[in-house]
């Protein structure tokens, strides 16, 4: 009798083909260069055919015994898109980081006026 495959059973999730840094982003912190490719060479990220640069993302997460994932992971903001665009929270805290240092100084003028003038009398 044959023994049962020790390999985990397809999960039915479509592939994607992915650059270096999604598959990277998996880690934390995330994966070095020299380290990804030193996984493409053992063959546990598998390099797509045809296409240079590109990464088979749900075999080679079960390669390297995480999860397939049924989607493509939320694309974290890139140096491009954080630049130029800000969002509503990081306007709404910059607002409240203001508001704070201007209370701050106003504090601080209040207690160095406060100071000498009870020093004088």
């Amino acid at each position: 009798m044959a023994s049962p495959s020790s390999k985990v059973p397809p999960t039915g999730y479509p592939e994607f083909a992915v650059r270096q840094e999604i598959i990277c982003r998996f880690f934390d912190p995330p994966m070095a260069k020299s380290t990804f490719h030193d996984f493409v060479n053992k063959g546990k990220i598998i390099p797509m055919k045809g296409i240079r640069g590109f990464y088979l993302l749900n075999a080679s997460l079960s390669r390297l015994g995480l999860r397939e994932v049924p989607s493509l992971p939320e694309m974290a903001a890139t140096r491009s898109t954080s630049v130029g665009r800000v969002t509503d929270d990081q306007r709404r805290l910059d607002h409240v980081r203001q508001e704070e240092h201007r209370q701050a100084q106003l504090d601080h003028a209040a207690n160095q006026a406060a100071v000498p003038f009870a020093r004088w009398q």
